[in-house]
């Protein structure tokens, strides 16, 4: 069909806009950005406008600091301050004592008897003394690591 029907195209010059038509144009696409910008700024002001005469700008005291502040028994608050540090440090310092005592007692050799109680429980079965010391331990170690080093 294209073959035989010739189809003729008219193509239409671009308009040539004088500046002053430029000028309208961009002052009306301008225009309505700035319309819409100026409508969103007022929306704005409004809301914070209302959200400003809700606040009333007073400091409010929850019920646990208005207990502290009338706790008054303690004295200025300067004094019970310095009580509390004074009650927090007594406390640091038994806290580390007993830390160091818990370390030294680390420290000092004492032997496991766990082991040696099912030790004593065959002793008796065989009727042998059972009546050990630690002394009797810590040698029979002494002993064990000597024949370790002999073979």
């Amino acid at each position: 069909w294209a073959t035989k029907n010739e189809v003729t195209k008219i193509v239409k010059p671009p308009k040539v806009m004088k500046d002053e038509e430029w000028d309208g144009l961009v002052e009306r696409l301008h225009g309505t950005k700035r319309s819409k910008e100026s409508t969103i700024k007022q929306q704005q002001n409004r809301e914070l406008a209302e959200q400003l005469r809700e606040l009333h700008f007073k400091p409010t005291l929850n019920d646990n600091s208005r207990r502290i502040a009338a706790d008054t028994k303690r004295g200025p608050m300067l004094r019970r301050m310095e009580m509390d540090l004074e009650v927090r440090e007594k406390k640091l310092q038994q806290k580390r004592e007993e830390q160091a005592d818990e370390e030294i007692k680390e420290l000092q050799p004492k032997p496991n008897l766990e082991g040696s109680k099912q030790s004593l429980k065959y002793l008796k079965q065989a009727n042998k003394p059972t009546s050990r010391t630690v002394e009797d331990i810590m040698q029979y170690g002494e002993e064990t690591k000597l024949r370790r080093l002999q073979r």
